[in-house]
């Protein structure tokens, strides 16, 4: 039955899954037979298993009208690996099938390179319509696109610098190239711009400063200089708010805008209670009381308490009225009354108390700074204690009691505003926390259908969720129940898919086993293949392997590890076979370094010979590119070299190909120019040429008293001199010059013909001067060696030039012979070179 017969019996099995079994043993060349078990086999599982395999295109093309969906969706999988190639050469019925199945980057090639113009519309309509196109796609359009309005498009939809500068540099449209360097500007303009956190941040850092001054102003008692500074700051910060090219305000911008509110509210409350108590105070002193009353004097005092400006409270004490003196025995009577009156205690502050107080002072400011809070907070009650001790013997609004009551304000307002920034943190958490929920309810759907991208989606939202921070449990315990929740309902929609999953993995063993067990026979010692048909066979398995997809978990590291071990045993079997190949790759790495060398003489050689445009110097550049074109093809016969130098010696190659062929053009440019400039002093001669023909005819007629035949003959003479002299006419224009210049030659030699007789023996002369070089030539030529008397081919190519005119009926016989002895010369002289 053979081997391949019994793994076909397994096909006729009655039970699918050994049907299946069989079906995965099967060779890839047995195609006949998986086109038949899509279509008649009654299993699903196997129709779909058997659409995997095949590969034919036609095939695949017909399974397109498959009424299973996921037969249609393999088939379309199987074609776009070869949709690409096909849609080079096909046209636009075609395309419009295979245009779907493309690989998004092969979009831009198909785009420029496409026989048929509607299949590079199609491309292009595609690539546009994508939500993210490839950008090496769009470059490639921008570039190379012959309609400016599709290569601006696709120009619009770049976004990285680097390609832009491509497209101003290689653009064939100026339009582009200037869309391309306008785009590059505003790139760099919008990096120049401040960012909006940078923008934001700047905000804060300038209302950080001036709500501290703020709070600072708000406990001072000059009212109407801190008023005015308080107004300018005010005005400052609101300017800030409303200036349009800042970004909305934040969380933490509208606690700077409240502290500052505050502290004007707290300086607007003090100098209005200032105000208040001034108030009283006047209205005591212009109600004239008697210096007696002591119950008005002591409402006095409590009023001028309130006054918290020192230089006010001064003049108003100075401003109540004094006692009247009495005698001595009415003043022992007031005192004997009094006596029973505490008098109020003075103030006693020693300089140890001002020490103490400024220590504590100084923790106080330690403490705003520290990052503990907690701890902060239990430290303040503490030195709260101390200076209470501290300033018991102070008045209530005394100045030396403000410095520790701001710290302690400044605290409270760093703890409120980092409680702020925590609850709105937490706030933020919980609402990612609610999106995961609603995402993976959203899963519950799409499990069915979408098995595989519902697992892996289930993955990464668990992992989402294990990556926030926690929450408080009265927030995250009914999150997380309900997330737990809606993933256990995922997993059970997708039981019966991984079932399925289990069951291609399965399937995949056998496979594998084959695999492994190829594998092995190649690490085998007696196994007939070697060296790259070794390497090969590696790798061919390789490529198999990792084309398997996933194995069972159970067997997966088995497999896999024996699969490796063999492979890494027919490696060490290539060993000296690799080391060869690295010794072979040196070679030719100083092979392609010697054709670097040659190449760079031969682009060195850049100096003119002869004339521009002259045989000599046609004849140089010939033998140049001749050269160059023999060191490229000798570059294409070199082998491979070693990864790490085949990059730097390919771009040196390029640039000095780069450098020659950039030097040509030039230098066909300047000399395209030169003779656009020759043309019209040719066409000047030819314009005397017709006045001496007119001339020479009137003489003949005796039309011409004064002039006679001779001069119109050395005006002939000159005009050839001049001819000579001016050199060589582009291409498209030596027809025309050359038949005008002949037609008037001719028609001057039948009416001077008497007169130029002497002229044709020089042109004889002449002939027969070339004839002898000619045979001087094929005498050099018969030598050995014929380059080693390169000088003596100078000499004669010196002598052809200065031998003069010839015949024309001699002319292109002579030329012809005279090229092909040169040719030949400089064809055995490269032989003995090589």
């Amino acid at each position: 039955m053979g081997f391949f017969g019994g793994r076909k019996k397994g096909i006729q099995a009655a039970a699918a899954e050994e049907r299946l079994s069989a079906l995965q043993r099967l060779p890839n060349g047995e195609q006949k037979v998986f086109a038949q078990l899509v279509q008649n086999d009654p299993d699903s599982r196997v129709r779909l298993a058997a659409a995997r395999r095949v590969k034919d295109a036609a095939v695949l093309q017909r399974l397109l009208q498959h009424p299973d969906g996921e037969i249609q969706a393999v088939a379309r999988e199987g074609l776009a690996a070869d949709a690409g190639r096909r849609l080079r050469s096909c046209d636009l019925s075609a395309g419009k099938v295979l245009i779907e199945m493309v690989a998004e980057g092969q979009l831009g090639d198909l785009a420029l390179q496409a026989k048929d113009a509607g299949v590079r519309d199609l491309a292009v309509q595609r690539l546009f319509a994508l939500e993210a196109p490839p950008q090496q796609a769009l470059l490639s359009i921008a570039i190379g696109h012959g309609d400016d309005a599709i290569a601006l498009r696709a120009l619009a939809m770049i976004g990285a610098r680097s390609q832009l500068k491509q497209v101003a540099k290689k653009a064939k449209s100026a339009a582009l190239r200037a869309a391309a360097e306008a785009r590059i500007a505003a790139q760099r303009e919008e990096q120049e711009r401040p960012s909006p956190h940078q923008m934001r941040t700047r905000r804060r850092q300038q209302w950080g400063g001036w709500v501290e001054e703020a709070a600072i102003l708000a406990l001072r008692s000059q009212w109407d200089q801190v008023g005015a500074q308080l107004a300018a700051i005010e005005g400052k910060v609101m300017a800030l708010r409303d200036n349009p090219e800042y970004p909305p305000l934040e969380a933490e911008d509208e606690a700077l805008l409240t502290r500052f509110k505050r502290s004007y509210a707290l300086f607007t409350q003090r100098r209005e209670e200032a105000a208040g108590a001034l108030a009283s105070c006047q209205a005591i002193l212009a109600e004239h009381p008697d210096p007696e009353d002591s119950a008005l004097r002591e409402c006095f005092e409590q009023a001028l308490a309130a006054v918290v400006d020192e230089q006010q409270q001064e003049a108003l004490r100075a401003a109540y009225p004094r006692r009247q003196q009495k005698p001595a025995a009415a003043a022992e009577s007031d005192e004997a009354e009094a006596a029973p009156v505490a008098a109020a205690a003075p103030v006693i502050w020693s300089e140890a108390d001002e020490a103490a107080l400024a220590a504590i002072e100084a923790r106080a400011q330690e403490l705003v700074a520290a990052e503990d809070l907690r701890a902060t907070a239990d430290a303040f009650q503490s030195l709260h204690k101390e200076w209470m001790n501290a300033v018991a013997g102070l008045p209530a609004q005394h100045p030396r009691r403000q410095p520790f009551l701001e710290a302690w304000s400044q605290f409270k307002d760093r703890r409120r505003g980092e409680r702020e920034q925590r609850d709105q943190a937490i706030e933020q958490r919980v609402s990612q926390l609610e999106a995961l929920v609603a995402e993976m309810a959203a899963l519950v759907e799409r499990a069915p259908a979408e098995g595989a991208a519902v697992a892996k989606a289930l993955r990464d939202l668990r992992q989402r969720w294990r990556d926030i921070a926690p929450v408080p449990g009265r927030l995250g315990a009914p999150l997380k129940a309900a997330f737990n929740q809606q993933a256990a309902a995922v997993e059970q929609a997708l039981a019966s898919w991984y079932q399925e999953r289990d069951w291609q993995r399965f399937a995949q063993v056998a496979p594998a086993e084959e695999l492994c067990a190829a594998a092995e026979a190649l690490a085998n010692p007696e196994q007939p293949l070697a060296g790259a048909d070794l390497l090969a066979a590696v790798k061919d398995l390789q490529n198999r392997w990792r084309a398997l997809g996933p194995l069972p978990q159970g067997r997966n590291d088995e497999l896999w590890d024996r699969f490796r071990t063999a492979c890494d045993a027919a490696f060490e079997r290539l060993q000296p076979w690799f080391a060869e190949r690295d010794q072979e790759r040196e070679r030719n790495a100083e092979a392609r370094e010697a054709l670097i060398q040659r190449l760079s003489m031969v682009v060195e050689d850049i100096a003119t010979v002869g004339l521009v445009g002259s045989p000599a110097s046609r004849d140089h550049e010939q033998r140049r590119q001749e050269q160059v074109a023999e060191l490229q093809a000798a570059w294409k016969e070199c082998g491979h070299v070693k990864r790490e130098q085949r990059a730097e010696m390919d771009q040196r190659w390029k640039q000095l190909l780069d450098r020659f062929y950039g030097h040509r053009r030039s230098q066909r440019a300047q000399q395209e120019a030169e003779f656009a400039e020759n043309v019209p002093l040719k066409e000047a001669i030819i314009e005397s040429l017709q006045a001496m023909v007119r001339d020479a005819e009137a003489a003949h007629a005796g039309m011409l008293p004064g002039r006679t035949l001779d001069e119109v003959l050395e005006r002939l003479r000159q005009a050839r001199r001049d001819w000579r002299e001016i050199g060589f006419v582009p291409k498209n224009q030596v027809a025309r010059l050359r038949a005008s210049w002949d037609e008037l030659n001719d028609r001057l030699q039948e009416l001077l013909a008497d007169r130029l007789q002497n002229e044709h023996e020089q042109e004889a002369a002449a002939a027969t001067a070339k004839q002898v070089i000619i045979g001087e030539m094929q005498q050099l030529l018969e030598e050995e060696r014929p380059d080693w008397f390169r000088d003596e081919v100078g000499a004669l190519r010196r002598r052809w030039s200065d031998a003069g005119r010839v015949p024309r009926a001699l002319f292109k016989q002579l030329e012809d012979d005279w090229r092909r002895l040169n040719d030949e010369f400089e064809a055995r002289a490269r032989a003995a070179m090589s």
